[in-house]
């Protein structure tokens, strides 16, 4: 086993995100969906079903930092079976990675679809970012 967590790390996890994905929303489009991941143990299971490293801790601290975010895409008619996994630089708001299967790559359609993912954020962050710089 590649990755070791505890419960501790599965409530720090919940408790981030419960801010980091404040304001976005669930996105499907076609036969792909995003899943948000929403305990550390998540990331885990992702990496060791896809057979690439998304568990390790790099991504758990990343992703609870808000910085490089971690998304699931999944088929639409099955959200629960890992399918792809992506990170997404949330300050430049680019996608890093979108990896499948023993890190093989995502096809056109797939790379596509986390494109117009991305386009979703875009408005949330920058409200996001002028909240946190204009105080109230």
């Amino acid at each position: 086993m590649c990755c070791t967590y505890n419960k501790v790390e599965d409530g720090e996890f919940k408790q981030a995100v419960e801010k980091l994905y404040q304001g976005m929303k669930e996105y499907a489009k076609g036969d792909y969906c995003i899943v948000f991941p929403s305990l550390r143990s998540e990331l885990i299971t992702e990496g060791q079903t896809l057979n690439h490293c998304v568990g390790n801790d790099n991504y758990y601290k990343g992703h609870i930092a808000g910085t490089r975010m971690i998304f699931f895409v999944r088929m639409a008619l099955e959200p629960e079976k890992p399918y792809f996994t992506m990170e997404i630089d949330m300050r430049e708001l680019k996608i890093m990675q979108l990896h499948g299967f023993s890190h093989r790559s995502a096809p056109p359609e797939v790379r596509k679809f986390a494109n117009e993912f991305l386009k979703t954020l875009k408005p949330i962050l920058e409200e996001n970012r002028i909240r946190v710089a204009v105080p109230a």
